[in-house]
Parts: C-alpha cells; structure tokens; sequence
C-alpha cells in the first residue's frame, strides 16, 4: 500500500505569501469553486434586495454594506466577519488539506435549501433570510467543491458568519432588557458600594440634585459589546479547545462578561460626572479611546477563564503539532469531472434567477389604512420634513387640536418615506389626548412595538389588555385595541420628581385588515405578500392621555368614545 503523502504547512524561512501559495496549490478544483461562488454572488448582487425597502438596491450586498456602515445600527462589525472566518480556516490549514475531497453531488440539495431562503426573504421583505440563504449558500459550495469530509472540518468556523446578519428590529428586543439591567445594576452599584446618591427613572439616571441626568440610550445598551466579546468567546474557544464542554463554558460567560463591561463603562461616567460635574461624565462619555475600557476586562475575562479551562501540555503540544509542523493527507478522490456540477449549480441559480423576476414583477404596494394628504410635516424647529401627512381631524365631539412636531430624532431614525400624522386634542375640562399615527412606506422597519419606547422614556406598564370598541355611525365588527395602563416618576425643570400615571390605546391598520397584535400584524403581512405579491402599507395609531392614580378606567372610557368618533374621519374602512 502507498504511503500517505506528508504535506508541510510551515517550513523554516517560508514566508506567508509563500505558504499561502503553497496551500493553495495543494488545493484542487479551485476553478470550480471560483466559477460557481462568481454565480452565487451575483444572483445577491442583481437579484438580492427585495423591490420594496429602505435601501434603493437590487443587490443585497450593498444592502448590507449600507447596514454595517449605518450609523444608527448595531452591525458595523459584519464588515470584518468574514476577514475572522478566513483566518479561522487559515487556522485549520491542515486539518482541511488532510480532509479526503472529492465532489460532493449531495450539496446540491444544501445549494437548494439556501436559495429556498433567500426566495423567502425576498418575497417577505426579510433581508436577513436572505442573508442567511447567502452565507449558507457559500457554505453549500464548498461542499459540492470538495466534499463531506472538508465540509465538516469548514462547519465551525462558517459559524461565525451568524454575526454577519444584521439584527435589525430584533436588536430592539436584545438591547431594550440590556438597557433595563444595564440601567438597574449601575443603579444598585452606584447606590451601594460607591455610595452615589442617583435616581433611576425607566433607562435614565439622574442626581436629585440636578448636578448630572444620563439617558442609557440604544446605543449605550451594551449589544455592540456584547456581540463582539461573544465573537471574540466564539473565536478563542476554537482556537484554544477541542472539548465541547469548554467551549460552551467560554461562549456562555461571554454574556455577563460583556454587561459586565457596560455597567464598567456607565459607571465611570457617572463617577466622572459625581465628581466633576455633567461635563466630565460628557467627556467620558464621547471619548473615543475611553469608549474602549470596557472591552479591557471582558476581553481580560476571557483569558482569565481561558487560563483555568486550559489544556494539559502534552494535548495543547499536539494540537500545536498537527496545525503547524504536519498532516496525513489522503490522495484526492475526485469523483468526477467538474464541468457538470459546474453546469448544475449554475442551472440551478438560473433557475432562481427566473423566479425571483416573476416574483418582483408580481410585487405591488397596497394602499393605506388612514387617510393620506399632501401636508408637509414639520419638525421641532418648524421645518419641514415630508411631502405628505396622515390626515387627523382639527376637532372631534367637543375636543379642539393643534399640530404637534415630530421628535427630529423619530424621522431621522425611521426610513425617509416614513408619513407621520401627530395632534394633541384638548377638551374644555382640561383633559387632553396626544394622538400619533406612524405610516410606513415601502419599508415595513417604520413600525415598533410601543411597548419598548413607552418602557424606554421611564413608564413602567403595570396592566395589559385586547379590547373591542364599538365605532360611533358603523356597521362593521368592532375595532380592536390594546389597552395599556402605565406609571412612571418623572423630573421636572424645576428638578422636582413627580409621580404619574397614564393609559395608552394602540392598535394597527393597513387595507383591509386590523389588529392590535404586533405578532398578527406581521404574519398578516407575510402572508400577503406571499398569497398575492401585495406589500400592506400598516400603519401604528396610539392615542395617551395622563390620569390620577384610580381613574385608570374613566380615563379609558373617554379614550374610546373619542377614538370611536374620530376613526371614522381618518381611517379607510371602505
């Protein structure tokens, strides 16, 4: 029997572009792989982003360039996945040249499932399917290129690309109870061991006194460093161990290691600001290179946990051995020529090209559930910010209104196609509504949950409910919203603290549909889009108004008569 051949990964005075050389060399079927990877990314790159969204694109790669440079994202790192993926499989350098490779018919169906994905995504407007469909699709490649055996070899550090797909609305239910612990341990540390006297109110914190007040806003939730310390946990565990329990261990103690590290962050502002006043916390706060301090215990964490978790030196030599001196590498099973898998794969994305045309041919925009006129909105300033308004009633029963500005921070967070409609109605008694409508356009990241911004501007929601309402001069079934009753403690100019309590109506509208379900709203939204290629148009109507504590309930029936009279003007139930 023929000796296996020994290949050599590392000699003496080889350089890198001379060993990078020599591995690639020992490589076989590159052309291959190059030829279907070309036709995968291009596939994403003229048929990737859906005809309707927020980035005017058909390629999902500058879509998602555009997320990982946005400024009001969380993703920046995705730009350097797939620079740490390569690494990691120069990392495992040997292990994937002593893999058998052969071609792999199998993968295929894995290329398959991944462009199944990305049709998903592209019909639903869920780029991050696609997205998924992508990564998972280059992964097939390499599979059908060079078999099971190397596929397995390449599955953990592929894993990795999982920080590549932007989070997008789901970053607002990671980093809003990051904020709330965040906020709430700073708080108790603060308070106890530094002896720091602050007030917490929702995700502020403040000095009674009114010496300093800190919003610990989106971006102060801690996700960014949390994604990248549980990267970092994912990239040193490979690294580091082979046994699955330590690895669990270190990607499981990334968690507390990074809110850890915020609470070090938000900590030091508020001692700078105690100190020294608003100004130094400010400082603290806006310092680049003191931004960094966090990550130095988390990452410190890490190798500390590392150190403790570490191999015997007799298995961390031999890892050591086979990754840089040698590797047992089979001779090469090819399993036939390239040229038809090579055929097959690129059928197989023209195949999905085809649809996915149908498909955005099919794709139309239905029209709105309110009431739309060609009204500039206005923002803080008076300046205006659109080309249209949702349409609200100047008055409704004995209620009088008046325009109310939209927050500059809400249209320059929302896609710019976003409608806005925003009155505050007023009764002679007193009582007041401030009554808000958000339109989305051809973005569906226009519309949240309110739940998280009423929690985040420091109301604590204490009761929860679906309620029908009866319209006033309407034969149609009832209109259905969610009833919320909240309390917060609130700092006026004055620097006294009052508590306050209020109740919020909500519910969702689009053509022909209502809910008041944030859940339903969505899957309604993809099953239409799937059964008909329509995209619903949805808008977010919410309606406030402050009580006393105990008149929670009358406050709520005057809310509904209201809404009952007012629906009826600016709503589309035809």
């Amino acid at each position: 029997m023929e000796a296996p051949e020994k290949i050599e990964t590392r000699e003496s005075g080889r350089s890198l572009i001379e060993e990078i050389g020599v591995v690639l060399g020992r490589l076989p079927n590159k052309g291959l792989f190059c030829g279907l990877l070309v036709s995968w990314l291009l596939l994403f790159h003229f048929l990737g982003n859906s005809t309707f969204g927020y980035v005017d694109s058909p390629s999902l790669l500058a879509w998602m360039y555009g997320v990982y440079t946005s400024p009001f994202k969380y993703d920046e790192h995705g730009l350097l996945i797939p620079f740490v993926v390569l690494g990691l499989l120069w990392w495992k350098r040997a292990d994937l040249l002593a893999a058998e490779k052969r071609i792999w018919w199998p993968g295929l169906l894995l290329l398959g499932v991944a462009i199944g994905l990305h049709m998903l995504g592209y019909v639903v407007q869920q780029q991050r399917i696609s997205v998924i469909g992508l990564f998972l699709g280059i992964f097939a490649l390499v599979g059908m290129t060079w078999g099971p055996k190397l596929l397995r070899v390449a599955a953990l550090p592929f894993c990795l690309f999982v920080f590549s797909v932007p989070l997008g609305n789901f970053a607002e239910k990671i980093s809003f109870p990051l904020r709330i612990w965040a906020t709430e341990i700073t708080v108790a540390v603060a308070q106890g061991p530094l002896g720091i006297k602050v007030i917490q109110n929702g995700t502020s914190i403040f000095d009674p006194s009114g010496k300093f007040s800190y919003e610990i806003a989106a971006a102060c939730s801690g996700l960014r460093s949390l994604t990248a310390v549980c990267a970092m946990a994912f990239v040193f565990s490979l690294i580091w161990f082979k046994p699955w329990w330590k690895r669990a261990i270190m990607w499981l103690a990334a968690v507390p290691l990074a809110i850890g590290a915020n609470v070090f962050r938000l900590l030091s502002i508020i001692v700078a600001a105690e100190a020294f006043g608003q100004e130094a916390g400010n400082t603290v706060h806006d310092n680049g290179l003191l931004s960094l301090l966090p990550y130095i215990p988390a990452v410190a964490g890490l190798f500390c946990l590392g150190w403790l978790l570490r191999e015997r030196r007799a298995e961390n030599q031999e890892a050591m051995d086979t990754r840089n001196d040698i590797a047992d590498s089979p001779r090469q099973v090819r399993g036939g020529a390239t040229l038809p898998i090579l055929i097959a794969g690129v059928l197989l994305m023209a195949a999905a090209a085809a649809e996915l045309v149908a498909l955005k041919n099919r794709q139309r925009l239905s029209e709105p559930g309110v009431k739309v006129l060609p009204v500039s909105n206005v923002d803080e300033k008076g300046n205006a910010v659109g080309k249209e308004s949702v349409y609200l009633p100047e008055t409704v029963q004995t209620f009088k209104s008046a325009p109310a500005p939209v927050a500059q921070i809400v249209v320059d967070w929302l896609p710019k196609d976003t409608v806005f409609g925003h009155r505050v109605y007023a009764a002679p008694d007193g009582f007041e509504i401030d009554c808000n409508v958000v339109l989305m356009g051809a973005d569906r990241t226009s519309i949240h949950q309110p739940q998280y911004c009423l929690t985040g501007a420091g109301w604590t929601i204490v009761a929860e409910e679906t309620v029908q309402l009866k319209l006033a001069n309407v034969e149609s079934s009832a209109l259905p919203v969610r009833r919320l009753t909240a309390r917060g403690t609130f700092r006026g100019t004055d620097q006294t603290v009052t508590g306050l309590t209020g109740v919020f109506v909500y519910w969702f509208v689009t053509e022909g549909a209502v809910t008041a379900n944030h859940g339903e709203r969505m899957w309604l939204q993809v099953v239409n889009q799937l059964r008909t290629g329509v995209f619903q148009r949805w808008a977010y109507v919410s309606c406030f108004a402050l009580c006393r504590d105990g008149e929670e309930d009358a406050t709520f029936n005057r809310l509904s008569e209201f809404i009952a009279t007012a629906v009826p003007q600016f709503v589309r139930l035809d």
